[in-house]
Protein backbone atom coordinates (compact mmCIF):
# COMPACT_ATOMS: atom_id res chain seq x y z
CA UNK A 1 0.00 0.00 0.00
CA UNK A 2 1.38 3.42 -0.93
CA UNK A 3 2.07 5.71 1.98
CA UNK A 4 -0.08 8.48 0.48
CA UNK A 5 -3.06 6.13 0.24
CA UNK A 6 -2.46 4.92 3.78
CA UNK A 7 -2.38 8.46 5.19
CA UNK A 8 -5.53 9.38 3.27
CA UNK A 9 -7.44 6.46 4.82
CA UNK A 10 -6.12 7.19 8.31
CA UNK A 11 -7.01 10.89 8.11
CA UNK A 12 -10.53 9.95 7.06
CA UNK A 13 -11.14 7.14 9.57
CA UNK A 14 -9.43 8.34 12.77
CA UNK A 15 -9.98 11.27 15.08
CA UNK A 16 -6.38 12.50 15.43
CA UNK A 17 -4.44 14.89 13.17
CA UNK A 18 -1.14 13.79 11.60
CA UNK A 19 1.88 16.06 11.98
CA UNK A 20 4.83 13.91 10.89
CA UNK A 21 5.26 10.56 9.14
CA UNK A 22 8.06 7.98 9.00
CA UNK A 23 7.90 4.79 6.93
CA UNK A 24 8.55 1.47 8.72
CA UNK A 25 8.91 -2.15 7.57
CA UNK A 26 5.25 -2.92 8.22
CA UNK A 27 3.57 0.45 7.77
CA UNK A 28 4.47 3.81 9.25
CA UNK A 29 5.05 5.79 12.42
CA UNK A 30 2.92 8.88 12.97
CA UNK A 31 3.43 11.90 15.16
CA UNK A 32 -0.06 13.22 15.91
CA UNK A 33 -1.81 15.69 18.18
CA UNK A 34 -2.68 12.65 20.33
CA UNK A 35 0.80 11.21 20.65
CA UNK A 36 2.88 8.81 18.58
CA UNK A 37 0.99 6.10 16.69
CA UNK A 38 2.14 2.87 15.04
CA UNK A 39 0.36 1.96 11.82
CA UNK A 40 0.69 -1.60 10.51
CA UNK A 41 -0.64 -3.23 7.36
CA UNK A 42 -2.08 -6.73 7.80
CA UNK A 43 -2.91 -9.17 5.00
CA UNK A 44 -4.08 -12.17 7.02
CA UNK A 45 -7.42 -11.45 8.66
CA UNK A 46 -7.25 -14.55 10.88
CA UNK A 47 -3.99 -13.42 12.48
CA UNK A 48 -5.42 -9.93 12.79
CA UNK A 49 -8.56 -11.13 14.59
CA UNK A 50 -6.43 -13.23 16.97
CA UNK A 51 -4.19 -10.26 17.80
CA UNK A 52 -7.27 -8.12 18.46
CA UNK A 53 -9.12 -10.77 20.47
CA UNK A 54 -6.49 -11.54 23.10
CA UNK A 55 -5.89 -7.85 23.78
CA UNK A 56 -9.60 -7.20 24.26
CA UNK A 57 -9.99 -10.22 26.51
CA UNK A 58 -7.09 -9.05 28.65
CA UNK A 59 -8.71 -5.63 29.00
CA UNK A 60 -12.04 -7.22 29.91
CA UNK A 61 -10.31 -9.11 32.73
CA UNK A 62 -9.29 -5.75 34.16
CA UNK A 63 -5.78 -5.41 32.75
CA UNK A 64 -6.15 -2.39 30.50
CA UNK A 65 -2.45 -1.47 30.25
CA UNK A 66 -2.02 -3.19 26.90
CA UNK A 67 -1.51 -1.55 23.50
CA UNK A 68 -4.93 -2.28 22.09
CA UNK A 69 -6.08 -1.44 18.57
CA UNK A 70 -7.27 2.16 18.42
CA UNK A 71 -10.87 2.36 17.25
CA UNK A 72 -11.96 4.44 14.30
CA UNK A 73 -14.58 7.17 14.31
CA UNK A 74 -17.11 4.38 13.70
CA UNK A 75 -15.66 2.29 16.56
CA UNK A 76 -14.12 -0.33 14.27
CA UNK A 77 -10.85 -1.85 15.56
CA UNK A 78 -9.22 -1.82 12.11
CA UNK A 79 -9.87 -0.59 8.58
CA UNK A 80 -10.23 -2.92 5.60
CA UNK A 81 -8.63 -1.51 2.46
CA UNK A 82 -9.05 -3.88 -0.47
CA UNK A 83 -7.51 -7.17 0.62
CA UNK A 84 -5.49 -5.52 3.40
CA UNK A 85 -6.24 -4.10 6.84
CA UNK A 86 -4.89 -1.03 8.61
CA UNK A 87 -4.28 -1.19 12.36
CA UNK A 88 -3.36 1.80 14.52
CA UNK A 89 -1.87 1.48 18.01
CA UNK A 90 -0.31 3.87 20.49
CA UNK A 91 3.46 3.73 20.61
CA UNK A 92 4.05 3.14 24.28
CA UNK A 93 7.42 3.62 25.93
CA UNK A 94 8.26 3.01 29.54
CA UNK A 95 11.00 1.95 31.89
CA UNK A 96 12.21 -1.59 32.39
CA UNK A 97 10.50 -3.83 34.91
CA UNK A 98 12.97 -4.62 37.70
CA UNK A 99 13.45 -8.22 38.78
CA UNK A 100 15.89 -7.80 41.62
CA UNK A 101 13.71 -9.20 44.38
CA UNK A 102 11.60 -12.35 44.73
CA UNK A 103 8.54 -10.11 45.19
CA UNK A 104 9.11 -8.62 41.74
CA UNK A 105 9.36 -12.12 40.26
CA UNK A 106 6.01 -12.91 41.90
CA UNK A 107 4.43 -9.77 40.42
CA UNK A 108 5.62 -10.76 36.95
CA UNK A 109 4.41 -14.33 37.48
CA UNK A 110 0.92 -13.05 38.26
CA UNK A 111 0.83 -10.89 35.12
CA UNK A 112 2.14 -13.75 32.98
CA UNK A 113 -0.47 -16.09 34.46
CA UNK A 114 -3.21 -13.62 33.60
CA UNK A 115 -1.92 -13.47 30.02
CA UNK A 116 -1.93 -17.26 29.64
CA UNK A 117 -5.41 -17.50 31.17
CA UNK A 118 -6.52 -15.18 28.36
CA UNK A 119 -4.72 -17.30 25.75
CA UNK A 120 -6.58 -20.38 27.03
CA UNK A 121 -9.96 -18.63 26.87
CA UNK A 122 -9.55 -16.93 23.50
CA UNK A 123 -7.96 -19.91 21.72
CA UNK A 124 -11.19 -21.90 21.92
CA UNK A 125 -12.73 -19.54 19.38
CA UNK A 126 -9.88 -20.05 16.91
CA UNK A 127 -9.60 -23.85 16.71
CA UNK A 128 -11.18 -23.98 13.26
CA UNK A 129 -9.58 -20.75 12.06
CA UNK A 130 -6.10 -22.12 12.74
CA UNK A 131 -6.91 -25.75 11.96
CA UNK A 132 -3.38 -26.25 10.58
CA UNK A 133 -2.08 -25.64 14.11
CA UNK A 134 -4.12 -28.57 15.41
CA UNK A 135 -1.77 -31.00 13.68
CA UNK A 136 1.30 -29.29 15.10
CA UNK A 137 0.62 -29.13 18.82
CA UNK A 138 4.13 -30.50 19.22
CA UNK A 139 6.41 -28.19 17.21
CA UNK A 140 9.30 -30.58 17.90
CA UNK A 141 7.77 -33.09 15.50
CA UNK A 142 7.44 -30.45 12.81
CA UNK A 143 10.88 -28.83 12.96
CA UNK A 144 13.23 -31.48 14.35
CA UNK A 145 12.29 -34.55 12.35
CA UNK A 146 14.43 -37.69 12.28
CA UNK A 147 15.04 -37.21 8.57
CA UNK A 148 16.28 -33.66 9.04
CA UNK A 149 18.58 -34.56 11.92
CA UNK A 150 20.11 -37.47 10.05
CA UNK A 151 20.77 -35.22 7.06
CA UNK A 152 22.49 -32.75 9.39
CA UNK A 153 24.60 -35.50 10.92
CA UNK A 154 25.77 -36.76 7.52
CA UNK A 155 26.62 -33.25 6.36
CA UNK A 156 28.57 -32.53 9.55
CA UNK A 157 30.71 -35.62 8.96
CA UNK A 158 31.24 -34.59 5.33
CA UNK A 159 32.34 -31.06 6.19
CA UNK A 160 34.83 -32.30 8.81
CA UNK A 161 35.53 -28.89 10.39
CA UNK A 162 36.39 -27.84 13.94
CA UNK A 163 32.80 -26.80 14.47
CA UNK A 164 31.35 -30.02 13.06
CA UNK A 165 33.65 -31.97 15.40
CA UNK A 166 32.41 -29.89 18.34
CA UNK A 167 28.80 -30.63 17.41
CA UNK A 168 29.63 -34.31 16.99
CA UNK A 169 31.00 -34.44 20.54
CA UNK A 170 27.65 -33.18 21.87
CA UNK A 171 25.35 -35.01 19.45
CA UNK A 172 24.47 -37.93 21.75
CA UNK A 173 23.55 -35.55 24.57
CA UNK A 174 21.35 -33.48 22.27
CA UNK A 175 19.57 -36.59 20.99
CA UNK A 176 19.05 -37.82 24.56
CA UNK A 177 17.40 -34.56 25.59
CA UNK A 178 15.21 -34.48 22.49
CA UNK A 179 14.15 -38.11 23.02
CA UNK A 180 13.24 -37.41 26.63
CA UNK A 181 11.15 -34.39 25.63
CA UNK A 182 9.33 -36.41 22.98
CA UNK A 183 8.63 -39.22 25.42
CA UNK A 184 6.90 -36.74 27.72
CA UNK A 185 4.85 -35.43 24.80
CA UNK A 186 3.93 -38.92 23.67
CA UNK A 187 2.71 -39.80 27.17
CA UNK A 188 0.58 -36.74 27.82
CA UNK A 189 0.15 -35.06 24.44
CA UNK A 190 -3.25 -36.58 23.68
CA UNK A 191 -4.75 -34.61 26.58
CA UNK A 192 -3.35 -31.23 25.55
CA UNK A 193 -5.93 -28.52 24.87
CA UNK A 194 -5.53 -26.32 21.81
CA UNK A 195 -3.87 -23.05 22.79
CA UNK A 196 -2.47 -20.19 20.73
CA UNK A 197 0.08 -17.84 22.27
CA UNK A 198 2.48 -15.10 21.31
CA UNK A 199 5.32 -16.57 19.25
CA UNK A 200 7.79 -14.62 21.40
CA UNK A 201 7.39 -13.52 25.01
CA UNK A 202 10.09 -11.19 26.34
CA UNK A 203 10.72 -9.24 29.52
CA UNK A 204 11.12 -6.06 27.43
CA UNK A 205 7.44 -6.29 26.49
CA UNK A 206 6.52 -5.62 30.12
CA UNK A 207 7.26 -2.01 31.02
CA UNK A 208 6.38 0.53 33.67
CA UNK A 209 4.29 3.09 31.82
CA UNK A 210 4.07 6.81 32.56
CA UNK A 211 1.00 6.07 34.71
CA UNK A 212 3.22 4.13 37.12
CA UNK A 213 1.52 0.83 36.28
CA UNK A 214 3.11 -2.16 34.57
CA UNK A 215 1.90 -2.43 30.98
CA UNK A 216 2.24 -4.94 28.17
CA UNK A 217 3.39 -3.55 24.85
CA UNK A 218 3.44 -6.03 21.98
CA UNK A 219 3.82 -4.90 18.40
CA UNK A 220 4.02 -8.18 16.56
CA UNK A 221 4.83 -8.14 12.83
CA UNK A 222 1.62 -8.74 10.84
CA UNK A 223 3.32 -11.73 9.20
CA UNK A 224 3.92 -13.50 12.52
CA UNK A 225 2.01 -16.74 13.00
CA UNK A 226 0.67 -17.22 16.55
CA UNK A 227 2.71 -19.50 18.76
CA UNK A 228 1.35 -22.85 19.89
CA UNK A 229 1.40 -24.42 23.36
CA UNK A 230 4.01 -23.64 25.97
CA UNK A 231 7.22 -23.14 23.99
CA UNK A 232 7.10 -19.36 24.46
CA UNK A 233 6.56 -19.72 28.22
CA UNK A 234 9.50 -22.14 28.49
CA UNK A 235 11.79 -19.75 26.62
CA UNK A 236 10.54 -16.85 28.74
CA UNK A 237 11.40 -18.68 31.98
CA UNK A 238 14.81 -19.65 30.62
CA UNK A 239 15.65 -16.10 29.53
CA UNK A 240 14.53 -14.66 32.86
CA UNK A 241 16.57 -17.18 34.82
CA UNK A 242 19.77 -16.58 32.86
CA UNK A 243 19.54 -12.84 32.23
CA UNK A 244 17.99 -11.69 35.51
CA UNK A 245 20.10 -13.63 38.03
CA UNK A 246 17.40 -16.16 38.71
CA UNK A 247 17.32 -18.47 41.70
CA UNK A 248 15.10 -21.40 42.60
CA UNK A 249 13.41 -19.24 45.24
CA UNK A 250 12.54 -16.64 42.61
CA UNK A 251 11.24 -19.34 40.25
CA UNK A 252 9.03 -20.70 43.03
CA UNK A 253 7.60 -17.26 43.70
CA UNK A 254 7.01 -16.64 39.97
CA UNK A 255 5.23 -19.94 39.43
CA UNK A 256 3.14 -19.77 42.60
CA UNK A 257 1.84 -16.36 41.47
CA UNK A 258 1.37 -17.68 37.92
CA UNK A 259 -0.82 -20.50 39.28
CA UNK A 260 -3.04 -18.06 41.14
CA UNK A 261 -4.15 -16.80 37.74
CA UNK A 262 -4.18 -20.00 35.70
CA UNK A 263 -3.94 -23.67 36.66
CA UNK A 264 -2.24 -25.88 34.12
CA UNK A 265 -3.40 -29.48 33.77
CA UNK A 266 -0.93 -32.33 34.33
CA UNK A 267 -0.64 -32.73 30.55
CA UNK A 268 0.12 -29.02 30.13
CA UNK A 269 2.76 -29.07 32.87
CA UNK A 270 4.51 -32.05 31.29
CA UNK A 271 4.39 -30.25 27.95
CA UNK A 272 6.04 -27.26 29.62
CA UNK A 273 8.69 -29.59 31.05
CA UNK A 274 9.32 -31.05 27.60
CA UNK A 275 9.83 -27.55 26.19
CA UNK A 276 12.25 -26.76 29.03
CA UNK A 277 14.28 -29.88 28.27
CA UNK A 278 14.60 -29.73 24.50
CA UNK A 279 17.88 -28.03 23.45
CA UNK A 280 16.26 -26.00 20.69
CA UNK A 281 18.91 -23.25 20.67
CA UNK A 282 21.64 -25.79 19.80
CA UNK A 283 19.62 -27.17 16.89
CA UNK A 284 19.00 -23.60 15.68
CA UNK A 285 22.76 -23.04 15.52
CA UNK A 286 23.22 -26.26 13.55
CA UNK A 287 20.48 -25.15 11.17
CA UNK A 288 22.26 -21.82 10.63
CA UNK A 289 25.52 -23.61 9.88
CA UNK A 290 23.81 -26.00 7.47
CA UNK A 291 22.32 -23.07 5.58
CA UNK A 292 25.63 -21.22 5.33
CA UNK A 293 29.00 -22.83 6.04
CA UNK A 294 30.63 -19.39 6.11
CA UNK A 295 29.00 -18.75 9.49
CA UNK A 296 31.24 -21.38 11.13
CA UNK A 297 33.22 -18.96 13.34
CA UNK A 298 30.06 -17.24 14.51
CA UNK A 299 28.35 -20.59 15.16
CA UNK A 300 31.37 -21.86 17.07
CA UNK A 301 31.32 -18.87 19.41
CA UNK A 302 27.56 -19.13 19.85
CA UNK A 303 27.84 -22.85 20.64
CA UNK A 304 30.41 -22.21 23.37
CA UNK A 305 28.13 -19.58 24.92
CA UNK A 306 25.18 -21.97 24.76
CA UNK A 307 27.17 -24.66 26.57
CA UNK A 308 27.86 -22.27 29.44
CA UNK A 309 24.22 -21.17 29.45
CA UNK A 310 22.95 -24.76 29.45
CA UNK A 311 24.48 -25.43 32.86
CA UNK A 312 22.12 -22.85 34.31
CA UNK A 313 19.14 -23.91 32.19
CA UNK A 314 19.46 -27.46 33.52
CA UNK A 315 18.61 -26.07 36.95
CA UNK A 316 15.21 -24.95 35.61
CA UNK A 317 14.06 -28.22 34.11
CA UNK A 318 15.33 -30.15 37.15
CA UNK A 319 13.43 -27.76 39.43
CA UNK A 320 10.24 -28.22 37.42
CA UNK A 321 10.65 -32.00 37.15
CA UNK A 322 11.11 -32.28 40.93
CA UNK A 323 8.09 -30.08 41.44
CA UNK A 324 5.98 -32.39 39.28
CA UNK A 325 7.30 -35.43 41.15
CA UNK A 326 6.26 -33.88 44.48
CA UNK A 327 2.82 -33.09 43.09
CA UNK A 328 2.47 -36.71 41.94
CA UNK A 329 3.50 -38.03 45.39
CA UNK A 330 1.03 -35.71 47.11
CA UNK A 331 -1.82 -36.88 44.88
CA UNK A 332 -0.99 -40.52 45.59
CA UNK A 333 -0.81 -39.97 49.35
CA UNK A 334 -4.24 -38.32 49.32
Amino acid sequence: MKIADMLHVIAKEYYFHIRETAVTDHGCLLETDCGTKIVSVWRDEARLRWAFAWREQLAEKGFRQVNRFIRTRKQAPYVPVGHQFLVVQDKVSGTSVGLRSADQWADLGELTGMLFAVFQDVSLSFQHTFSDHLSSRHPLDQTLTEKKRQAWKQELVKRDTIFSSLVGAHWASLEHRLTRARMLQATFGHALPFMLTLPHLELAQWQIWHTGCVGLSVTEPPSDTPGIGYASLARFLQDLFVQENGTIEKLNRFYAAFERQVRLSIAEEYELLAQLIVPRAFFDVIDTYMENAETEDECFEQWVRLCARQEKLDQIHLWFAERLDRKKEESVSV
